[in-house]
């Protein structure tokens, strides 16, 4: 009786353990899944997205992220951004995008009337609550780009979580005349994004 009952228990405790290995695969399984989440823009090509969408958010959603996405950009028709940076300076490029990024975001809210929806971009979420982490991701993507800001670009509208692309439009901007980088490149989406974001709003009406 003792030695049955010294055999259960090892029984017992080989479940246990593969119950708490299962356990622990799950874990590094959806780990790895939000790390790898942000890769799947990058991973689509920007050429095989087609315009459309249904663009309308969960009623929950109250922030929306913007970012850049030249992964794909061809510039002045022979470079792609890592050439492009080291022509303008590593540092000029990345303040440019900032300061264009800026006011984009402005640019776009103002553009928002009636709408639940806020546009955001990562260093604004500082300031927020740490629980506030949008769902989705608004990516521009030109995918030509000349020194003056003149472009053709998709704006993608993307779930975090899934990967999903739920909505996307493709823009062309004529860009400026002179300026400093991010000044030119802030032209380059001076209409474009505004008229993305009355699409947005109109599919994301405050609930009365």
């Amino acid at each position: 009786m003792q030695k049955e009952s010294i055999i259960a228990i090892q029984i017992l405790k080989k479940r246990t353990i593969n119950i708490q290995n299962i356990t622990i695969m799950k874990k590094l399984f959806v780990i790895i899944f939000v790390c790898l989440s942000p890769l799947v823009m990058s991973a689509q090509s920007l050429n095989s997205i087609k315009p459309g969408g249904s663009w309308s958010l969960p009623d929950q959603e109250k922030y929306l992220l913007l970012k850049f996405d030249f992964s794909e950009t061809v510039f002045e028709k022979k470079y792609n951004e890592t050439d492009w940076a080291i022509l303008k300076g590593k540092e000029a490029w990345e303040e440019a995008k900032q300061e264009a990024l800026d006011r984009i975001v402005n640019m776009m809210n103002a553009a928002m009337t009636k709408t639940r929806v806020i546009i955001v971009q990562e260093k604004m979420l500082s300031s927020e609550s740490p629980s506030v982490i949008p769902n989705y991701t608004l990516y521009i993507a030109p995918q030509t780009y000349y020194s003056k800001g003149k472009n053709k670009s998709l704006f993608v509208l993307k779930n975090n979580k899934s990967g999903e692309i739920i909505g996307s439009v493709k823009t062309e901007g004529i860009g400026g005349h002179f300026g400093s980088l991010g000044n030119l490149l802030g032209d380059a989406f001076e209409h474009s994004g505004p008229q993305v974001a009355k699409i947005i709003a109109k599919n994301n009406k405050l609930k009365k």
